[in-house]
């Protein structure tokens, strides 16, 4: 009889101990499904205000967060207190980077491409043939630099006829990264030649 109470305590306790580890358990997933939900909502704004603060660094922009945010409050607050911002650094970010990437393209097989050309014309993934704003770059030879021209965010439609930045203004710059006062985007990428190369 006494055996018998042991028993059935322990078998209460057992059950008592299985529905709390059970209940904990749906807690937990209903908890992390709440959390990944919630992080996955916001994980746009995470990529733009990382990328914006990387174009606000990679095109010179100095302090990146706005100097109404506390020092404490980070990276997120600043975007949220100034989200144009970082939209439109985020953008210079991805057009200087699809840009580079272009400028590399054309600088490891400069031979296969007959220049001034539009990075459309390029036979790789039309994606990555556009700058954020869906135009395609023009891309010219200079010395020994390739140059990767993005019409920027104001124009609606972009070609190399209507290229403003001209090779005289690019002489005396010290940057390979920068947008120009009329909106355009210019990446300046060395270029690769093997001894037989030779520009035109």
């Amino acid at each position: 009889m006494a055996i018998s109470r042991l028993r059935k305590r322990l078998l209460v306790a057992i059950g008592v101990v299985v529905v709390a580890v059970f209940a904990l358990a749906i807690s937990f997933i209903v908890s992390a499904r709440r959390t990944a939900a919630e992080l996955a909502s916001v994980m746009p704004d995470v990529a733009i205000a990382i990328k914006g603060a990387m174009g606000q660094a990679m095109f010179g922009a100095g302090r990146v967060a706005p100097s109404k945010v506390g020092p404490k409050e980070g990276l997120i607050a600043a975007y949220q207190h100034d989200p144009a911002t970082f939209r439109h650094y985020a953008d210079l970010y991805d057009t200087a980077s699809t840009g580079l990437r272009i400028g590399r393209i054309v600088s490891g097989n400069r031979t296969a491409y007959k220049l001034p050309m539009l990075s459309s014309e390029l036979t790789i993934d039309r994606g990555e043939t556009k700058d954020a704003w869906g135009h395609p770059y023009c891309i010219t030879a200079l010395k020994e630099q390739i140059l990767v021209v993005s019409g920027g965010a104001q124009v609606n439609s972009f070609s190399c006829a209507q290229r403003k930045v001209s090779v005289g203004q690019l002489a005396s710059t010290t940057r390979t990264i920068f947008e120009t006062d009329a909106g355009e985007v210019i990446i300046l990428v060395r270029e690769n030649r093997s001894a037989g190369d030779s520009l035109r």
